[in-house]
């Protein structure tokens, strides 16, 4: 049995209670991290779909210009590369800022451009163009020596027409101030237009980099053969100053600290001794044992004592004189004995209907003297369980601090209504002898106090002492706590009627078992009578 009182266990409790305020603050410390990452998650989600549809925006803007300068070129009413046509492809690079230069493409050879006029040697173009079905373009990026200067261009090939772009001036059209990684491309990623990536940054928060998220978006033009594709890296902690990533931690770790030290008193208040009691008598968990009773001179059983036990999950097997004394204090004491009696004599009842002679004995308190609902309720379930009113025996302890008035008016109207009544514990009170004077009673039980030790002489003529007063009155006498054959033997040549019960004979064992100590004994008896 675990004690509830020592100062190792208590000890036990309270250490595993304070683990949860300090378990509360690192789980609080966490669950603000990763708030606080989700919520940057959140935002720099919705800002890279900003830019995401910023930078396309930006690149069907350019791509319409470029669209529209290819279109004019195409629709010009002069013959290729005439004064007039080359004039018409001037005018359309000072239109069009994007248009760097713009030429004529005859059999794949740049013939002429707006900047240079009629080329003397046409330039061919290179094989590495990607031409994209949706559009009728080709695409050429980064073609150097195109034209008589060395000079790096981007081209742009429909029909008749080339266009030359810069790859700086486009690159200015996205950029501005985005600070993420992005592609421009065709729909099948075939073909990158443009691209940029920002300057890594190296992290000293190794364990901070734990929360980096990478984030990809895609999102195409309706218009165009072209898509955006944009990356980016996303901690929270480590974007956050320091100071502020030190506010939070602090915080999350004191609301922590704080919401399990609340769960820490919740806790402690619902697995506390006097809740777990509660709940076990509202729910029925307590249990009953018995502990057989036997005529010492043929040791045969002739009744049970039946005792209410608790095995906690929390406190293991709890003493049944602490938690009678907490029920008590807490008012469930009435539960638990009516809980006794309804069980044990559902428990016995067959037993009894088979044996009229057997007795069980139920322990009464102060609080069922006093209940007027008792006796009423005491009727109902023995008649209801069968047996009979004399079989039963109501004991009560001289322990007990009602007046003895109400406790002599008790057991009159117990005798009376047919119970048998039985004085537990004589002998430890302050009144016994009154006690025999004042109530009438059917059966006594010395206290254990008086078996033990009996082969002490003091001990042997205190007991001489005490059944000489006894003994005359007629009643029957039952010696609890009887360990030993030596015990045994004494009180049987004092007292050769004698009922006793205690460990040498058996412990309190569970109805199951308590009925096959009773047959076991019974034909034992049986045989010794026919031998």
């Amino acid at each position: 049995m675990v004690n509830q009182n020592t100062p190792n266990f208590k000890a036990h409790l309270l250490t595993g209670k304070r683990l949860i305020p300090v378990l509360m603050a690192i789980i609080s410390i966490i669950a603000i991290v990763l708030l606080t990452q989700l919520v940057s998650t959140m935002l720099r989600f919705e800002n890279q779909t900003g830019i995401s549809a910023h930078i396309l925006s930006q690149a069907e803007r350019v791509a319409s210009e470029l669209d529209t300068a290819q279109q004019v070129a195409s629709n010009s009413p002069y013959p290729e590369c005439t004064v007039d046509d080359i004039n018409l492809l001037r005018r359309l690079t000072l239109e069009y800022e994007l248009v760097q230069d713009i030429g004529r493409v005859w059999q794949g050879k740049i013939i002429c451009t707006a900047g240079w006029g009629i080329l003397k040697h046409a330039t061919v173009l290179p094989d590495t163009g990607y031409y994209s079905h949706i559009e009728g373009r080709t695409f050429y990026r980064h073609v150097a020596d195109m034209l008589p200067v060395k000079k790096t261009n981007n081209l742009i090939v429909k029909g008749n027409t080339v266009i030359f772009t810069s790859p700086v001036n486009i690159k200015m059209q996205y950029m501005s101030d985005l600070m993420l990684d992005w592609h421009l491309v065709t729909r099948n990623g075939a073909y990158v237009f443009d691209t940029f990536s920002t300057p890594s940054q190296s992290d000293s928060h190794n364990w901070l980099s734990l929360f980096t998220q990478r984030s990809q978006q895609r999102i195409c033009s309706k218009q165009f053969d072209l898509c955006v594709e944009t990356t980016t890296q996303n901690n929270a902690l480590t974007a956050l100053p320091s100071g502020v990533l030190l506010v939070l931690v602090v915080l999350g770790a004191g609301a922590g600290y704080l919401a399990g030290f609340a769960l820490m008193v919740w806790a402690g208040r619902i697995n506390s001794i006097d809740a777990r009691l509660k709940k076990a008598v509202f729910y029925h968990l307590l249990h009953l044992e018995y502990q057989p009773q036997y005529r010492l001179s043929d040791e045969s059983v002739v009744g049970a004592e039946v005792l209410v036990r608790w095995k906690d999950d929390v406190y293991g097997n709890v003493s049944p004189e602490f938690f009678i004394k907490l029920a008590e204090r807490l008012g469930i004491y009435r539960q638990i004995t009516r809980f006794v009696i309804e069980q044990s004599l559902m428990d016995m009842s067959g037993l009894m209907a088979e044996h009229p002679d057997f007795t069980l004995s139920i322990n009464v308190g102060k609080h069922d003297i006093t209940d007027a609902t008792f006796l009423p309720y005491l009727n109902a379930m023995a008649d209801n369980s069968g047996c009979l009113r004399q079989q039963i025996k109501m004991e009560i302890t001289e322990k007990t601090d009602v007046n003895y008035k109400i406790i002599a008016e008790s057991a009159r109207e117990l005798q009376q209504l047919g119970y048998l009544v039985s004085l537990d514990d004589f002998g430890t009170g302050v009144a016994n002898i009154h006690w025999l004077t004042e109530i009438t009673f059917d059966e006594i039980k010395l206290d254990k106090y008086f078996v033990r030790g009996l082969g002490d002489d003091f001990k042997k003529t205190m007991l001489d002492a005490l059944l000489s007063i006894i003994v005359p009155l007629n009643k029957t006498i039952v010696f609890e706590g009887i360990e030993t054959r030596e015990e045994k033997e004494i009180v049987l040549s004092a007292y050769a009627t004698a009922i006793g019960q205690g460990w040498y004979y058996s412990r309190a064992v569970p109805v199951n078992e308590f009925i096959k100590i009773y047959h076991n004994a019974r034909k034992e008896c049986q045989e010794s009578a026919g031998e």
